[in-house]
């Protein structure tokens, strides 16, 4: 007997279906091919070059901000060419949107049909701007810091254990050959440390994880200089965010226009947690029990920073999933 499909499952159906259909191709990025090629010649070279190879040796030194992420999409094209390259990005919007969808569904105060509304329109927040290049990556390690340092900012938390604490710089480690958002992973970091010295100083709470962050700041960041560039890699990073020709270089670094269609799911989702923030007084979803200092923190800093550039987009709706779900939970 076949077993029938839950609503969950007809939601993912939904996500590659409309992936499939979509107007324009996940592969449809015009920097890809440069992706692609610079991963080729890493593959051929098998080293990281510290010289541009598509400009002339007189432009100088180079820092390859992304060349793991290179190499990961040049293989997998070389094993399974275009449609390879095309099905396992569609296959990772279903991954990052699967576990989105757990997690906020496991978060205390979330029912399932609040979690299913929040991951569509989520899902329709991060599917706008799935394009096959590194950034991707950067939102499943994004994730993953986020879901594993949220659980921490709660007053009821335990102390992590030595996996856990080996974990993280491990992922910053990875997270700084594959793509420069790592710097996003640190801002988790640090909201989650302030929130918790908050909680611990003003609110009379027991700081045991205080000590914990403060250790593990240092480490994650230390974690990122293990990388082919070293600090350099740092240097480069912070100097184009601070450089306001590359700024203007191309239109993802904009701000989102309300005029363009494209953008209603973030501006909807933005006004939805705007209300129900205004709201929370007398709900009894978006409380303390459900909602920490860390998990406002977050959505105020993406909500700013989105709102600023497009590019931000993504990690601002992985952040709002949650109080999105909460809104759309009946209160008990």
């Amino acid at each position: 007997m076949m077993k029938r499909l839950s609503v969950f499952d007809l939601f993912l159906l939904a996500i590659l279906v409309s992936g499939m259909l979509r107007p324009f191709s996940f592969l449809g990025d015009p920097g890809l091919g440069w992706h692609l090629r610079n991963g080729e010649l890493i593959m051929l070279s098998a080293e990281v070059p510290s010289i541009d190879p598509f400009l002339h040796p007189s432009a100088g030194a180079w820092v390859n901000t992304q060349w793991l992420a290179d190499v990961l999409f040049a293989r997998i094209l070389a094993a399974g060419g275009e449609g390879l390259l095309y099905v396992t990005t569609l296959f990772g919007a279903l991954v990052i949107l699967s576990l989105l969808y757990d997690a906020v569904r496991r978060a205390k105060g979330v029912g399932p049909g609040g979690a299913l509304v929040a991951s569509i329109l989520i899902s329709l927040c991060i599917f706008a701007q799935w394009i096959t290049r590194p950034v991707l990556l950067s939102f499943f390690l994004f994730f993953s810091v986020w879901a594993l340092v949220r659980p921490l900012t709660f007053p009821d938390a335990r102390r992590p254990g030595m996996m856990l604490t080996a974990l993280l710089p491990a992922l910053f480690a990875l997270w700084a050959n594959l793509h420069p958002g790592f710097a996003l992973g640190w801002v988790l970091l640090g909201i989650a440390w302030s929130t918790v010295l908050f909680a611990r100083y003003f609110e009379d709470r027991k700081g045991a994880l205080l000590g914990w962050l403060t250790l593990q700041i240092p480490l994650c960041v230390l974690a990122t200089l293990l990388n082919p560039s070293g600090i350099t890699l740092h240097q480069t990073i912070f100097g184009l965010l601070t450089d306001e020709k590359f700024q203007n270089l191309n239109i993802e670094w904009l701000s989102p226009d309300i005029r363009i269609g494209f953008f209603a799911p973030f501006y909807l989702i933005l006004l939805t947690c705007i209300v129900a923030g205004a709201w929370g007084k007398t709900s009894s979803n978006l409380n303390r029990q459900s909602m920490s200092w860390f998990d406002w923190g977050v959505l105020l800093f993406f909500a700013f920073i989105a709102l600023v550039s497009r590019r931000y987009i993504p990690f601002f709706g992985i952040v709002a999933a949650l109080p999105l779900a909460l809104v759309f939970t009946p209160p008990l």
